[in-house]
């Protein structure tokens, strides 16, 4: 089974868990599952049109995956896909 590992921020969506077992064979049903299982989550993955949202950053075993290249991105037993928010400061 895949994983998906959150920011320790987004744990209040989710009841304290970081990662989250997930049903999925790509990466984008893998955030598409996690934004079913946690509605409030969905804000912060997708835009309104339901694309991975600008604002993240998404890595499979440490590479990074391109949004638009989400789709087809494959998800193995056991790989771990996380998610990284763009960071603002000043």
């Amino acid at each position: 089974m895949p994983y998906v590992q959150l920011p320790q921020a987004w744990t209040l969506e989710t009841g304290g868990e970081k990662t989250i077992p997930v049903t999925a064979s790509t990466v984008l049903e893998a955030l598409s599952y996690l934004a079913e299982l946690f509605p409030l989550v969905r804000k912060r993955l997708f835009t309104d049109r339901g694309r991975v949202a600008s604002w993240v950053t998404v890595s499979l075993e440490g590479e990074l995956i391109p949004g638009r290249a989400a789709a087809e991105t494959s998800l193995g037993d056991g790989e771990t896909v996380m998610v990284i928010p763009a960071m603002a400061g000043g």
